[in-house]
Formats: C-alpha cells, structure tokens, sequence
C-alpha cells in the first residue's frame, strides 16, 4: 500500500512539471494567503515559477525575473506594502523589492501590542485508535511544497457580535425603562438660583395674545405643568412674564417666557463657561460606535428655591403661574444646567455633554455598552427622564451638534451642505449674513477662510454700496465647493503628536492644527483664519509672518500649552528673526509669548 501510494505521488509530480501551459497558469493564480509570511510567499513562488520556462520569443532570454517580480506584488494580501512596493522604479531589483516587503513585514509584526499575560498556544490533535502510516509525511509535504503557518499567533477581540449587544441593549432598556417615562423628572437635591442686581425692583408685564389657533395647545401645556408641579397658580404675583409659546419639531408646544423685559436685565450673569465644540468632539475621539442621549425637557427638571420661583412668574391667557423650576428664557438657565451636567457627568471616559445632549463612544460593543450603563445608573440617580424617540443607542454615524461623527472623524452635516449647496446669490446685506452665518459655522473646515471672504467682507462695510462683483461670484462659488467637497476632521487626541501650521496673506492670517497619525500620515484637527486690522495691513511680510504664528498660537492655546508641538511655516527667515540675541523690539512680544507656553 505505502509503495503503491508513493507510486502515484511519484508520477503525479512527474505529470505536474511537465504541463507549462498548466504551470504558467498556476503561477498567475499563485496569491499571498491570509496568515502566510513574505518568505514563505516569495518561496511558494518560485518553487512553481522555476518550473514555468518563461522564454522572449524575440531574444530567447528568460524573462522568469520579471514574471516574479509582477506576480509578487499583484498577489500580495497587504495593500499597505503592495502601494509601497509600486512606488519603486522599474529597475529596482527583484531581491531589493523583497527586502523592503520584509522590512514592513517585521515593522509591523513588531509594532502590535500583544496581551501576552493572557496568551494560549493551542494545537490541534487528531486521535487515531489504532496503529497506521500517515498518507502523507514530512518528506512528502516539503516535495509538494504545502506551506504551513507554524507558531502563528492569532489575538482575539475581547468583544461580542452585534446581535448580542443588541439583546444586552435591550435588557438594560427593560432594566431602565423608568429612566424613559413622559413625565418630567425632578433632579435630587438640587435647588437653581440667581442673584438680582442690587437696587432691582419687581417688574409685572401683562400676558400677550395667544393666537387662537394655538390657544387650546397653550391651555392643554399650562395644564399639564401644573399637574406636574412645576407651574403653581397664583392670585396675585409682584412679578409677571409674558408667555411665548413655540412650536416644536413634533408639533407640540413649547412654553418660553420673554424675560428680556423683566429678569434678564436685572440679574447676575452666571460666567460658568459654555464648552466649545471642539472640546466636545475631542470626548469623542477614537469611537467607532457611538450613541446620543436627549434630556425630556431639560430645565424642567430643575427645581429653584421659594424666592427664584417667585421671579419667575408667567403670565398667561389663565392667569399668573409661580414657576417652580428652571425657566426656559432666562439668561443664566444654560450655564446653571451645563454646571450641574458637567459634575453629574465628570470622569466619565468618552462621553460629552452639550446641555441637553449627551453623546458617548465606544471602540467595541461591549465599551459603548459599558459607558451606557454607567450614564444610565448616573441619570437615575439624579432624577433625570430621557426622550426615547430622540435617542440613538448603536450607530457606526450619528449627527451631534450640527455635525456628523462617524470613525473617521467629523464632516459636516449633509442637510446644511445642501442648504449651502443651494444657497441664491445675495441681493442684498441680510441675505448676505445669512450666507455667511452658514459658512462661519463651518469654518473650521475650510482653510484660510478669512481670505476667500475678503470680498463678500467688503460689502458689508458701513456705507459700502452693495454691488456684486466678479470677485464676488468667483468667492461666493469658491466657498460652496470648499463647503460641499470631501472635508473631513479628526477630534483632538491627547496621546498623538500635534502640528501647527500658519501662513500670512495681504489680507489674513490662517492656520491649521493637525495630528500626525500612526501611519505618518497628517490629518486635520482644525483651519482657522481672521482678517487683517489696518494696523496688521501695514506690517512686512516677515512681520506678518510672525503674527501669524503668535496668532495661531493663541487660538490653539488651549491643545498647543504644556505639550511639545511642530510649528510649520513657509519663512526661514523667521527662525533667525525670533532668535533671543537678534530680536528686533517689535517682535520681542512674539518670542515672550512663545516661551511663555513651552
């Protein structure tokens, strides 16, 4: 039987090296198999192309070297190395491409992190229960060229699948479901307060005329506050309001007071700071599943003291109704509701709040699941009622702040990029901040703006005549594709290294804050720019320059302070201008400021 069997193997490898036709076409089919080395590649390879007699028919010279050569980086499994490899020029040497291949190869072996406290070597035994040959050997297996992995290490994600995720989800929803009732929440000891400005007397406004066809909606939430306990009916009140109701995306109303009028005049500011968006979306970096979470009517939950809610008294088609909770429309309400929802939230790793909406991160299902879970059991404990309709729990892209946020980082929203998109040309001063307004929004997105609104700038100067020019159109549609084209940011990490490049034009500062990433490559944070003062107008270049870079800066100060940063510019000069011994005395503040944050 053994003779026999290696009989046939025999003649099988004999009938295999005689077909060229058959080999040739086996080599062009011959690719890199998942898990299999570059050596062991290269050498699968040649095993069956040195079998092939690739011939020029011209010049009868073997063309085996460049049939190798195309075939090794055709079939290559990692795109990474594949694209570094077609870079060479043609006459790079075969074993000079493979030494390259190599060094990637071990590079990036090398560079993974392995949990090796945790490590298993498995392998795989198969029984038998009596004594028999194998049917094919060792020696058998290297004439055949079969290639095997050996010792291969194969780490496996501490995750679970999406279904299960799902099915947690939704446990944890039924464990929660209190969290999502309709009725307004009361948060635990707690009490919102303010301050009047000395000398301040009690201001009473007669109610306004709700319009009828909203008057019956007015009525039926009034109603349904006071049930709650959060208005309470009063005969007479020092104090009044008058009441503004607003009609939400949902069709229902929403009762505002104008305290324009009455409190907010009279009131001390509340100076807590409002987070900005990019500290918002740096919470999010690094997410590949993301969740946002809606707080049912937010101020509402907030309960005030005795004399606050005395202060903020509405009046309405019903009467005058004491308000017993933070009141939409008082100057001071977001600031006092950030405050509390930054403490309620601090510590808490990838997530980030932005008044009443929260957002969280997660790399894996069960890290989002986990940062759900720890916000639900915080909000619970607090008093606070979620809207369910308006919250997103597993999304691979959501929409925050105007923005969309996916694992590639942030893009603006396609809604406003097509508001933008099919913005008219403006005829007139207040169709042009219109445009505008959408385009600042988005500012961080498109470099050197500052520059490219110069023109628009110009007709919206005090006594300027509002004239669309060329220079006009040519901006006004530049701005558009810059808006529309593929613009995407990543938020701020603290772990990777920052760069920070600035540039000066005629008419405007810009600059860009980047991150360099793993794979070398540079990525966008942010672009910023300003304007010129008449004063900047008439600096030199090399001046220009080196307020562009003070300026850049200051507007980074808070990523650039207390971290080793790259500054780029396209001055060599200004090195040596900003060097202690050559200071010139205008430029001495720039290189004080500079050490000031290094």
């Amino acid at each position: 039987m053994e003779l026999q069997l290696g009989q046939v193997l025999s003649q099988m490898m004999e009938t295999e090296g005689t077909g060229e036709v058959a080999l040739q076409h086996k080599f062009c089919l011959r690719q890199q198999q998942e898990g299999e080395s570059i050596a062991n590649y290269v050498a699968g390879l040649k095993g069956i192309g040195g079998k092939c007699n690739f011939i020029c028919n011209n010049c009868q010279q073997s063309t085996f070297e460049t049939h190798l050569r195309v075939q090794f980086i055709r079939g290559l499994a990692n795109a990474e190395i594949k694209e570094r490899l077609l870079q060479e020029s043609s006459s790079t040497k075969f074993d000079d491409l493979i030494k390259i291949a190599l060094a990637i190869e071990t590079a990036k072996s090398e560079s993974k992190e392995m949990g090796t406290e945790r490590l298993r070597s498995t392998r795989t035994v198969f029984i038998i229960d009596r004594k028999v040959d194998p049917v094919i050997g060792r020696e058998w297996i290297r004439k055949l060229n079969i290639q095997f992995d050996i010792n291969s290490i194969h780490k496996e994600e501490n995750d679970i699948t999406e279904k299960e995720f799902k099915e947690k989800l939704h446990k944890l929803l039924e464990q929660y479901r209190e969290l999502f009732t309709e009725e307004i929440g009361e948060i635990n000891n707690f009490q919102a307060t303010y301050r009047l400005k000395a000398g301040t007397s009690p201001i009473f406004l007669k109610p306004r005329p709700v319009p009828l066809a909203l008057r019956d909606q007015v009525e039926n939430e009034i109603d349904r506050l006071e049930k709650e306990g959060i208005l309470e009916k009063v005969a007479y009140s020092q104090w009044g309001t008058p009441v503004v109701p607003v009609i939400k995306q949902n069709g229902k109303v929403r009762l505002c007071a104008d305290y324009r009028a009455t409190l907010n005049k009279n009131i001390e500011d509340d100076n807590y700071p409002i987070p900005r968006i990019e500290e918002i979306f740096s919470k999010l970096s690094g997410g590949k599943y993301f969740c946002t979470l809606d707080i049912n009517s937010a101020y509402l939950h907030m309960p005030t003291n005795e004399e606050t809610a005395e202060m903020q008294t509405i009046s309405t088609c019903k009467g005058s109704y004491k308000v017993k909770r933070l009141m939409f429309g008082v100057k001071v309400a977001p600031n006092i509701w950030q405050r509390y929802m930054d403490q309620t939230l601090q510590g808490m790793e990838g997530t980030a709040c932005f008044f009443d909406d929260i957002a969280l991160q997660g790399s894996t299902y069960i890290q989002l699941l986990q940062r759900i879970t720890a916000v639900f059991k915080k909000l619970t404990k607090c008093g606070l009622h979620l809207n369910k309709k308006k919250c997103q729990f597993f999304e691979r892209s959501v929409t925050y702040l105007g923005h969309t946020i996916n694992e590639n980082g942030l893009h603006p929203t396609q809604e406003k990029i097509k508001d933008i998109k099919n913005s008219p040309q403006p005829t007139e001063v207040s169709s042009l901040r219109t445009f505008l307004g959408m385009i600042n929004y988005y500012q961080q997105f498109i470099p050197n703006l500052a520059s490219k609104l110069n023109p628009l700038y110009q007709l919206l100067k005090k006594d300027a005549v509002f004239q669309w020019s060329v220079q006009c159109e040519k901006a006004f549609q530049e701005l558009k594709e810059e808006i529309c084209g593929d613009k995407v940011l990543i938020p701020f990490h603290a772990d990777l290294p920052v760069t920070l490049a600035t540039d000066a034009s005629p008419t405007g500062f810009g600059g860009v804050l980047s991150h360099i990433m793993p794979d070398k490559t540079e990525r966008p944070i942010a672009f910023a720019s300003r304007s010129l003062t008449k004063a900047e107008k008439g600096y030199s270049q090399l001046d220009k320059e080196a307020a562009a870079l003070i300026w850049g800066l200051k507007k980074f100060f808070q990523y650039c302070y207390g971290r080793k940063i790259t500054l780029i510019i396209d001055n060599q000069p200004l090195a040596r201008i900003l060097h202690p011994e050559k200071l010139h005395q205008l430029r001495r503040p720039f290189d004080l400021y500079i050490t000031q944050i290094s």
